[in-house]
Parts: C-alpha cells; sequence; structure tokens
C-alpha cells in the first residue's frame, strides 16, 4: 500500500493499513513531516513501514485493479508495486460559497449534526468533506449523504 502525504491524517491512515497490509509506504513531497511527533515516530517504528522524501507522484499504473505507482525523486522517475494508494493531502473545503448563509467553523468546514447531516439553518443539510464530520473518506461521504437524504425525505413529509 501506499499513503501520499506526510500530516496526521496520512499518519493515522497508515497506522490503520499496518493491520491489514503487509507493508505500507509513504511517499511524501518534502522531506518533513507535518504529524505530531508523536505519531510520527509511532508509525515509522512499525518493521512494514518505508518513507520516501522529495518524492512527486507522477502516475498510477494498472487495469482493474492499481499494480504501481509511478513518482519522481530528484529529477528521477521510480515505480514501487503497490495494489492500493490513500491520497491525504490535507484539505481545504470548497464552502466559499454558502459563507453568508451558514456559519463555518475555523477550518472553513460546515458543522452538521452528525446523526442527520443537519445544519443550524432550517431546510439545509451537508455531507461529505465539506462537513465537520471527524472522518473524511469517500465512502463516508457517502454515507453522510444517505443519512441527509433520509432526513431531506422525513423533514418533506412531515410538511
Amino acid at each position: 500500500m501506499a499513503v501520499i502525504g506526510g500530516g496526521n491524517a496520512a499518519f493515522e491512515t497508515a497506522a490503520q493499513l499496518l493491520s491489514y497490509a503487509k507493508s505500507v509506504t509513504f511517499l511524501i513531497r518534502s522531506d518533513k513531516f507535518r504529524a505530531d511527533e508523536v505519531t510520527v515516530q509511532k508509525v515509522l517504528s512499525h518493521p512494514n513501514m518505508k518513507v520516501i522524501k522529495n518524492a512527486i507522484p507522477k502516475e498510477i499504473k494498472g487495469g482493474k485493479f492499481v499494480s504501481s505507482l509511478i513518482y519522481e525523486q530528484m529529477g528521477q522517475e521510480n515505480e514501487i508495486p503497490v495494489t492500493g494508494i490513500f491520497v491525504e493531502i490535507g484539505l481545504i473545503p470548497t464552502t466559499n460559497f454558502i459563507k453568508n448563509l451558514i456559519s463555518l467553523n475555523k477550518y472553513g468546514q460546515i458543522p452538521v449534526d452528525p446523526k442527520t447531516q443537519r445544519t443550524k439553518v432550517d431546510g439545509v443539510w451537508a455531507a461529505g468533506d465539506s462537513t465537520d464530520g471527524l472522518y473524511h473518506q469517500n465512502n463516508i461521504a457517502a454515507g453522510d449523504a444517505i443519512k441527509a437524504l433520509e432526513d431531506i425525505y422525513l423533514y418533506l413529509r412531515a410538511r
């Protein structure tokens, strides 16, 4: 498996993957991690963890499934075999369009009720990476959207 990134989200993903994968390779575009030192040391101390610094991902190869990742390091292209790639490079939500309607948190995320995905504005729901949910992954965003749709349905039926 490969994890692209160097912050806490990347390290948390790597820590989870190390429980299941034969090996995890970090690709980071700089030579310094942005995650907290305790997490960095814990993850990097795992015997199945590898780090490639100053690496710029260039291409993902495969057919139906991922087979390798090409990256550039110091002007040279390299290829590593991988069966999965997790991109954890940070998040700046695209929420400026709604900031005059809904109060955003300090990260620019839309606060929601995690049970229903409702915002504090009546008749407005949000889901996915734009929200203040704890986890931001595609499958979780899809689940959040389904919760929102279920609640919207109930909201409209009650009118």
